[in-house]
């Protein structure tokens, strides 16, 4: 019993001690946590990989994150913060822990005449060591590095000059990525889908560069959280704005002009940014030789605004706004497409995007967002001629109502979510807008659907050698009524003359579903220190797509949703690369192969007219589709020269093994897509000559795209009737261009509130006139019909220099 008794007391006496212990020790030996972010100035974008040294009681060292912050673990006392990356002024900050537990660095560029100042946005092995293939980042920094066309940095013209990118050329809107068509990329801006990406017919896009944090841009290894296209994901962040002081920024041009203010509306808790853009090009027309061309017009208008409420430190609002509206008027034309003629037609379209995104800290490893979206793309041709008056609206509404939820914890990076998305989309309403307009009336059947979706997706570092990331995803999507299906005969191709009734289902009536699942797959081996090799695997599914037969699309070009005929797309890819530094990181090479198979691509019957076609299902041929190729990228990232040089070959084909004879191309045999280009160079190179002064170029080749020509032709009731058999087995000349750029910038050690800058540039230097497309024509000079010729033309978008000039001012 005593010893009992002994034991017991030891015990307490034990545990008493070990408390006070502890208890002095907490006191003693205590660590505060003490958080931050760096920023880039003055663009005040997040700074990843710049080193944070803690002076004090101890000294500690760690480095930014992607999105710029930093966390430490200090015990009580005083300390020097000091945060310094190479080509940057070093900046120090003294704190008292526990006292200050927050702070931000802003970096300004050092832009002295050394042979090693560090150029590149990212740390430079990130190639080599992050879990990514067919991925790259763009910060607006790096954008304005190259040369613009008519005075105007551009962020889809940067896109073309990657590697496995390519357009069908000059004024044509979208882009081309690993031998996709330009609907399958998901264009987005803060969550918000652009369903047109171009201002003035392809010549800017449709994002102010002022307005801009960065680009990411996804051709393969396209991480689970991103569905609902088949080749590319293109994610635009418009950047915070300024919670401490107020900012104006800006620049004036030729063409186009910007102004941006942001700043605080309650210091540190709200802020907003106001970005605009417009362009009154329509005096340039004037001075054009040809007459038809000086009644032209062609100008446009963008509004990007983007409102923070930081609540706390685990809550934060953002809402964000973008209005973009587009007039173009030509002078005379026929819009054939449209089976109306007109002598002058306006073309309108306007895109309204509102996102709203709660974002909510559980903890320092447990975070989620909730994200609403609404966009509206709404375009719309109008002719006043009293004889032909009209209107012509079409429109696509998209809402969206996702959350995604992401987990942090040693290694491991887990994100999930769920999605929902309300398509409505009005294919045509052709109205008369006079009572003398010989226009009859035509409507098309709107339509519905929703689309859901649900996704897991884990990276994890299984080892110093190997990453892993991996994930799925599931989409289904519903097309809904009203809405009438037609019933077509048997064993014939579908045709207006071969209707015999059809189904009417009534709103809210399911009338056809798909869906499937979406695995992702991207593996990094770690070779060396320098050297990685990566692999990925994506399938992804797409319903909504953009019905045209033409090489460029146009605003009366129509989205289509899947439906009980227009069956989904599906895109699956492989890839696998090898990623190689040198130099200590000065020069980066890589060599990217890929594989894609497309499933229900579409292609159209010859001379169907897709605009105010009431029975799509009767024009739309679908097959399976192929892309291979490969993507060399040599890059040099730090000195007085830096830039790229990239070279891509691809091969994209279709394959329509239609069971009818008249629907079989090429007799069931693969043949190359419109937009095919197999061989592609780009040069960009800048070179920095002072503290602010730089030069840029860009030089670009691809061999010409596909062309169908006439083999023949006949003479019917007058008229000369051509006779295409072949499809795109000719092609167009090949293209090349050279574009320079000098830039003076701000001094960067200045102070003055008051900062600007010129930008001068040259596009196409050399003058080529790169051809856009083939068209003929027959002379009638001789009598006998038989004998006249039929001559080929050329026609060029820019066939000329264009120098641009551009003053750009931050206050």
């Amino acid at each position: 019993m005593a010893f009992r008794a002994t034991s017991y007391l030891v015990f307490v006496l034990l545990s008493l001690g070990s408390y006070v212990f502890a208890q002095n020790s907490n006191v003693l030996g205590a660590r505060y946590i003490v958080t931050g972010r760096v920023l880039h100035y003055p663009e005040k974008t997040p700074f990843a990989g710049v080193t944070i040294v803690a002076r004090g009681p101890e000294r500690l060292v760690t480095t930014s994150k992607a999105d710029g912050t930093f966390r430490f673990e200090l015990l009580r006392g005083k300390y020097t913060m000091v945060a310094r990356m190479l080509g940057y002024f070093t900046e120090e900050t003294p704190i008292i822990v526990p006292e200050d537990n927050e702070l931000e660095f802003l970096l300004r560029e050092n832009a002295l005449l050394l042979e090693e100042v560090q150029v590149s946005e990212t740390k430079a092995e990130q190639n080599v060591s992050k879990v990514e293939i067919g991925v790259a980042k763009l910060t607006i920094k790096s954008i304005k590095k190259i040369p613009a066309v008519l005075g105007e940095v551009d962020v889809m013209r940067s896109l073309q000059l990657l590697p496995g990118v390519s357009s069908v050329g000059e004024g044509a809107t979208g882009i081309n990525v690993r031998g996709g068509s330009i609907d399958q990329n998901l264009i987005l801006i803060d969550d918000a889908p652009v369903y047109n990406s171009s201002h003035l017919m392809g010549l800017f896009s449709v994002f102010n560069p002022d307005a801009l944090k960065d680009v990411t841009f996804y051709r393969g290894g396209i991480p689970a959280q991103y569905g609902g296209r088949t080749s590319s994901v293109i994610e635009v962040k418009v950047k915070e704005p300024d919670a401490e002081k107020w900012k104006v920024q800006g620049g004036v041009g030729l063409v186009a002009s910007r102004l941006m203010v942001d700043g605080p509306l309650v210091k540190n808790k709200m802020a907003l940014l106001v970005a605009t853009r417009a362009s009154f090009s329509d005096y340039l027309f004037r001075f054009a030789k040809t007459a038809s061309l000086k009644g032209t017009k062609a100008n446009f208008y963008d509004i990007t605004s983007k409102l923070a409420i930081k609540s706390s430190t685990k809550n934060q609002v953002y809402i964000t706004f973008y209005q973009g509206k587009d007039v173009f008027k030509i002078a005379g034309d026929s819009l054939a497409r449209t089976e109306v003629n007109a002598t002058s037609s306006v073309f309108d379209w306007q895109t309204r995007n509102l996102t709203a995104r709660w974002n909510h800290a559980f903890s320092e490893k447990l975070f989620a967002n909730l994200t609403t979206v609404y966009s509206r793309y709404a375009p719309t041709i109008t002719n006043p001629d009293s004889a032909n008056a009209f209107e012509l609206k079409s429109g696509v509404t998209y809402k969206n109502l996702k959350l995604d939820v992401g987990y942090v914890a040693g290694k491991h990076k887990i994100d999930v979510g769920l999605s929902g998305i309300r398509y409505d989309i009005q294919p045509g309403d052709l109205q008369p807008t006079l009572a003398s307009s010989n226009i009859n009336p035509l409507t098309l059947q709107k339509e519905q659907g929703l689309e859901a979706a649900a996704y897991w997706n884990h990276e994890i570092e299984v080892s110093k050698q190997l990453s892993v990331m991996y994930g799925l995803r599931y989409s289904w999507f519903a097309a809904l009524g009203p809405y009438r299906v037609n019933a077509y005969e048997l064993n014939v191709p579908r045709d207006p003359t071969t209707t015999t009734g059809g189904v009417d289902y009534a709103s809210g009536k399911v009338i056809k579903t798909y869906g499937g699942l979406e695995p992702r797959l991207v593996a990094r081996l770690n070779l060396s220190p320098t050297t990685s090799l990566k692999f990925s695997f994506n399938r992804m599914y797409q319903y909504l797509q953009l019905i045209s037969n033409t090489t460029a699309a146009l605003p009366t070009d129509r989205w289509k949703l899947s439906d009980a005929f227009l069956k989904p797309q599906i895109g699956d890819q492989l890839s696998l690369g090898i990623f190689k530094n040198w130099q200590k990181d000065t020069y980066e090479t890589s060599l990217e192969l890929y594989y894609k198979r497309l499933t229900n691509v579409a292609d159209y019957r010859n001379g169907t007219n897709l605009t105010l076609l009431e029975a799509p299902e009767t024009a739309i041929l679908q097959g399976t589709g192929r892309s291979y190729g490969a993507e060399v990228l040599v890059r040099k990232n730090t000195g007085f020269l830096t830039g790229w040089v990239s070279y891509t070959f691809a091969q994209t084909e279709y394959l329509i093994n239609s069971p009818y004879a008249e629907d079989k191309y090429r007799n069931g045999v693969y043949y190359p897509a419109n937009f095919n280009k197999p061989h592609t160079v780009n040069v960009v190179l800048n070179y920095r000559i002072s503290r602010r002064t730089s030069w840029s170029f860009n030089w670009v080749y691809s061999t010409g795209r596909p062309i169908t020509y006439p083999i023949d032709k006949y003479f019917v009731d007058n008229v000369y009737v051509p006779n295409y058999t072949l499809r795109n087995q000719a092609k167009i000349p090949d293209y090349h261009r050279l574009d320079i750029g000098f830039n003076v910038d701000a001094l960067p050690t200045t102070k003055r509130k008051w900062q600007s800058g010129w930008a001068f540039s040259v596009y196409n230097l050399y003058a080529r006139q790169n051809a856009y497309s083939i068209f003929f024509r027959t002379k009638n000079d001789n009598v006998l019909q038989f004998y006249n010729k039929v001559n080929a033309y050329k026609l060029s978008i820019f066939g000329t220099l264009i120098p641009s000039i551009t003053y750009n001012f931050t206050y």
